[in-house]
């Protein structure tokens, strides 16, 4: 029955969720980190329950007419906004390269999400303020 239904996550998304959680942990004294689901179908209660099972304790929003995702161009998830004080999006893209546009997964080398959150947090500009973000289009 509809009931039993898992709503889909994209697999690169939940993949990355356990980074994504590593990230919040670490820059949780300097600075927020917030999910933001943008599936069109899930029920709140389907989104609270993977959200307990994947991502606790982090905040997350729901955006099922997708105007967050809109408003910052996201096309695909997973994709890391850096938004710095003043609200600009001072950095879109991957959370690192451990897929490549083979969607592959591999040992990461460069860390683009935590260098992006570095420099803001520094008062800089991200040197990389855009990245391609690997994942399933939205």
């Amino acid at each position: 029955g509809g009931s039993s239904r898992r709503f889909f996550i994209c697999p690169i998304a939940r993949r990355y969720s356990p980074e994504i959680v590593r990230i919040a942990r670490a820059y949780e004294s300097k600075a927020m980190v917030k999910v933001v689901y943008c599936d069109l179908l899930v029920k709140p209660g389907e989104l609270a329950q993977h959200h307990r099972e994947f991502l606790p304790k982090l905040t997350f929003l729901h955006d099922p007419a997708r105007k967050l995702a809109k408003g910052y161009s996201v096309q695909v998830v997973p994709t890391a906004i850096v938004v710095d004080p003043s609200g600009k999006a001072a950095y879109s893209g991957r959370i690192d390269n451990a897929y490549g546009e083979d969607f592959k997964w591999r040992k990461p080398t460069e860390f683009d999400l935590r260098n992006a959150i570095d420099a803001v947090l520094a008062g800089r500009a991200p040197a990389k303020p855009k990245t391609k973000a690997i994942g399933c289009a939205l």
